[in-house]
């Protein structure tokens, strides 16, 4: 089974996702034999510069 997980770094609800699919495999084992996971990017905020920006910084900023 090939699971793909499309997420932004800066998402903290994607960060909770990809670890809740990460334990629910574990939890699962080997029942469904084998799966390969794929993350996928996915930009959510497009209007950041190329040069990126401070993430501790950024991430203040935008949820206080």
């Amino acid at each position: 089974m090939q699971i793909e997980v499309v997420s932004d770094v800066a998402c903290p609800w994607c960060a909770i996702g990809v670890s809740a699919l990460e334990r629910a495999l574990a939890n699962i084992g080997n029942d469904l034999g084998p799966i390969e996971v794929h993350l996928q990017p996915f930009e959510l905020n497009p209007t950041m510069p190329p040069e990126g920006a401070d993430a501790e910084q950024y991430l203040a900023r935008k949820y206080g």
